[in-house]
């Protein structure tokens, strides 16, 4: 009886505290030979202590600039590079209360490691969601929107005839696109 309350007391507390986070690119990078399995941070177990450490330092590693050549940004991604993911933390993180940038490791799998790259925004709701937007978009930063860009690559350069309604069509699209649409889809609430 006694280890079923542990893990749920645990668990409560986990769900009681109040974070968002703004995701900022899905990363991978070279494994450098270290063990395949998700990572997780055990109190009891040494060797997956060892083993999580070594993942964090290779990722830190690759997240230096002479290092970028084995950084790859994945699908999801708000930033384009990892430049423009240390501005938006060191903006977050003077402007805003509770930032803190976060690399949250996912797995070492057939000689990559996988992550997320993040900011956590402690005590932060989802009540508050209008509020942080606009605390985020205040860095002037131009986030990465692949349904925008899609759209402007369609608008034909020198309209004429149906290439002029063409466009319209997609001026149209455009201003439906919400500025802060892309800032409240990376925001994920814990």
């Amino acid at each position: 009886m006694i280890n079923l309350i542990k893990p749920f007391s645990f668990f409560l507390f986990i769900m009681t505290k109040k974070n968002a986070n703004l995701n900022l690119y899905y990363g991978l990078c070279n494994s450098d030979g270290l063990s395949e399995g998700k990572f997780y941070l055990p109190k009891d177990n040494p060797w997956s202590k060892r083993r999580f450490f070594r993942g964090m330092h290779i990722v830190q590693r690759y997240l230096q600039p002479d290092y970028y050549w084995g950084l790859k940004i994945g699908g999801f991604k708000l930033v384009r590079n990892e430049d423009e993911a240390k501005d938006l933390i060191q903006f977050a993180e003077r402007n805003i209360q509770g930032a803190s940038g976060l690399i949250e490791l996912i797995e070492a799998s057939h000689g990559t490691i996988t992550f997320w790259r993040r900011i956590r925004f402690e005590g932060w709701t989802r009540i508050q969601q209008d509020e942080l937007v606009r605390e985020l978009m205040k860095s002037n930063y131009k986030p990465y929107d692949r349904n925008r860009e899609d759209i402007e690559r369609q608008i034909i350069s020198s309209p004429s005839g149906s290439q002029n309604y063409w466009n319209e069509l997609m001026e149209k699209k455009l201003k439906k696109i919400k500025p802060d649409k892309v800032w409240k889809d990376a925001l994920k609430y814990l």
